[in-house]
């Protein structure tokens, strides 16, 4: 409950302190709340990330959230029932959601469509289906002002800028933690809310060699 509650009041509009946003996973393992939570997380994420005004467009445009791969777990459709259907909106600006998953709508395949279909994203959640792929889109990625978010293991390392983990508390459960390649953000032109990169407890800063 104490995951699902977090969520939820996140979600709501309520604004935590850092010792809560950090939301554990129960002992037996709910895959729906576990996505709230990366859900709540995102939202997070989004509030808290500045992109180049040429990203943004006009003040009244959305912030589009996209979801690529194989969605077993309903990640959209988790995004769509708490934040979309919900009315929420992100600095502002109401908040689009694009599918491009296996399973609800057909896969892109053709890297230039992939790339188009892509362009217009400001936080692109990669599901674990496309590991093996993700060598070539992070190609079509690396270049333009997105936030790339995963729970593939390594997806930091390969230019992924944030990854959930699952990490153990000292109590014995699961919690995640958001491991995030700061460098690889700011070459990207992005910028994160230093309000969000010193919850101590649910960030670390992650470094890696060029």
């Amino acid at each position: 409950m104490l995951l699902l509650g977090m969520a939820w009041l996140f979600i709501s509009g309520f604004h935590l302190p850092s010792q809560m946003i950090v939301g554990q996973v129960p002992e037996k393992f709910d895959q729906a709340k576990a996505t709230a939570l990366k859900v709540a997380y995102l939202r997070y994420i989004a509030e808290y990330t500045t992109w180049p005004s040429s990203k943004l467009g006009a003040s009244d445009s959305p912030i589009n959230f996209c979801v690529l791969g194989h969605d077993v777990e309903g990640m959209a459709r988790t995004i769509d029932r708490l934040i979309i259907e919900s009315g929420f909106s992100i600095q502002g600006r109401p908040v689009h959601l694009e599918i491009l998953s296996r399973g609800i709508l057909p896969f892109l395949s053709v890297n230039t469509e992939l790339a188009e279909s892509i362009r217009s994203c400001h936080l692109l959640y990669v599901l674990p289906s496309e590991k093996i792929r993700w060598d070539d889109l992070r190609e079509l990625i690396s270049s333009r002002s997105i936030v790339t978010v995963s729970e593939m293991e390594g997806f930091t390392k390969k230019d992924g800028m944030i990854q959930f983990v699952l990490t153990s508390a000292d109590n014995g459960s699961m919690r995640y933690t958001l491991h995030i390649n700061l460098k690889h953000c700011r070459k990207t032109g992005l910028r994160l809310s230093a309000k969000f990169l010193n919850l101590k407890e649910a960030v670390r800063i992650v470094e890696f060699p060029d």
